[in-house]
């Protein structure tokens, strides 16, 4: 019993010479240690954070399309639309609906981007349901790709042969992020 007052004895002068170091130090010391934990933040170099990407505070962009074939067998659908300066489009689901005659397939189908200063594409996989006197080619799936500023989004698939009864409608969701 006597070892265990002793050792709570030293630990409260401990505490207690701690504190009174703590309540002493003069203010230029708490300044300089204030200091060299300040983050500086400015607009060409902005510190990240939790809602950089947080779909739920951006806007929801929803770019979509309608097209027909060409004659060559070629299929672009392209919404006519960049995205805006000084933000990229974080797409976060890519939906397509296909018609065309029977006996026709699609391949190749893929969305056309510039990420990261590089035009890419994405191959995106139609499953085909046969109907009889024609074939529709279905796509819903989430993805995460980003667009950058001023790039132009398309989506593009080749056919086995020309038709001009081809029809599909595109849409890729998502939201804007502000991006210096």
């Amino acid at each position: 019993m006597q070892l265990a007052k002793r050792l709570f004895m030293g630990f409260g002068v401990v505490a207690f010479v701690a504190m009174s170091f703590m309540l002493a130090a003069p203010k230029a010391v708490h300044a300089i240690v204030a200091t060299l934990v300040q983050v500086a933040n400015t607009s060409a170099n902005p510190v990240p954070n939790s809602d950089v990407n947080n779909p739920d505070k951006a806007t929801l962009l929803v770019l979509g399309c309608q097209g027909n074939a060409d004659g060559n067998a070629n299929f672009t659908c392209d919404p006519n639309s960049t995205i805006p300066v000084g933000q990229r489009f974080a797409i976060d689901r890519v939906e397509a609906d296909c018609f065309t005659t029977a006996g026709i397939t699609f391949g190749n189908a893929h969305l056309s981007l510039t990420e990261g200063g590089s035009p890419t594409a994405h191959v995106l996989p139609l499953n085909s349901l046969e109907t009889g006197f024609n074939t529709e080619y279905v796509l819903s799936m989430p993805v995460r790709f980003y667009a950058d500023a001023g790039s132009y989004i398309g989506f593009e698939a080749y056919l086995s042969a020309p038709s001009g009864d081809t029809f599909c409608n595109f849409q890729a969701d998502g939201y804007l992020i502000n991006y210096p």
